[in-house]
């Protein structure tokens, strides 16, 4: 009997417990967060920029390169022996090529760029001459009969420039002038008869003199890279007398002026 009674009140006491249960049963059951995965991240990579030169590109430095082009020359400037204007003063314009190499430097400030160039070409400005000619040799004058050329094959300048480099590309338009030579030539073969004798004669003179002047123009230079640049350029030559075959007569004054205009490359380092 005693066992009995026990079993009976234990169920009662499990019976009177089942509401509370079930009550918690509905309840939901509070969710536990989860860390989320560390994941590390790189620093930010702060690049240096050098300084900004005007223009995008910097054109301080030395350079080395060659240029090619044409000359263009009016008549020949010469002296007031009528004769030798005859002969070299035709009336027409005449025209070459030219070629040669330089070798520069610039200085960049802010925008401005100062610099300095040197240059030597072939310049093949020539003409060909015919015709009669008197000369005084020995107290005597004699008439010959002359052809041959005369013109200019050899020029220089040293230069100053003067270039803007403020434009948002790579190029430099510069202004440039100083000093210019030329060598001058001419090459003559002369027949005639001697007055005294009537026997024939037949020379053949050459001479060459340098001609002093000035040469002032402008271009612009391309970058096509830090190292290679590219260049066209107009130049006029203005070279003064300078007197040839002086023993002949008391020589002939000559001298010119020609326009160039060329292109070029250029190595800077």
């Amino acid at each position: 009997m005693k066992a009995f009674l026990r079993s009976v009140t234990a169920a009662a006491a499990f019976a009177a417990t089942l509401p509370a249960f079930a009550a918690d049963l509905g309840t939901p059951v509070p969710e536990v967060p989860m860390d989320a995965p560390t994941v590390a991240v790189a620093p930010p990579v702060v690049e240096r920029v050098a300084p900004r030169v005007s223009g995008l590109i910097d054109w301080s430095g030395a350079y080395i390169g060659f240029q090619v082009g044409g000359a263009f020359a009016a008549k020949p400037d010469i002296g007031n022996d009528p004769i030798t204007r005859s002969l070299l003063t035709n009336g027409r314009e005449y025209s070459g090529f030219t070629g040669g190499g330089h070798v520069g430097f610039d200085y960049q400030v802010g925008s401005v760029v100062f610099g300095g160039i040197g240059d030597i070409n072939y310049v093949d400005l020539r003409d060909r001459v015919s015709g009669p000619v008197s000369l005084v040799q020995n107290g005597r004058a004699t008439i010959y009969n002359v052809t041959g050329t005369a013109g200019l094959e050899i020029d220089g300048t040293v230069r100053a420039r003067l270039g803007f480099a403020g434009l948002d590309m790579p190029i430099l338009p510069y202004v440039t002038g100083g000093l210019a030579l030329g060598n001058g030539f001419g090459n003559f073969r002369l027949v005639g008869t001697d007055p005294a004798t009537g026997a024939a004669l037949n020379q053949n003179l050459r001479d060459s003199r340098t001609n002093l002047g000035y040469a002032v123009g402008g271009g612009l230079d391309y970058a096509f890279t830090d190292n290679i640049r590219a260049r066209v350029e107009y130049l006029y030559t203005d070279l003064s007398q300078a007197r040839y075959f002086q023993r002949l007569s008391g020589g002939v004054d000559a001298g010119g002026s020609y326009s160039k205009v060329q292109g070029g490359l250029s190595y800077r380092w």
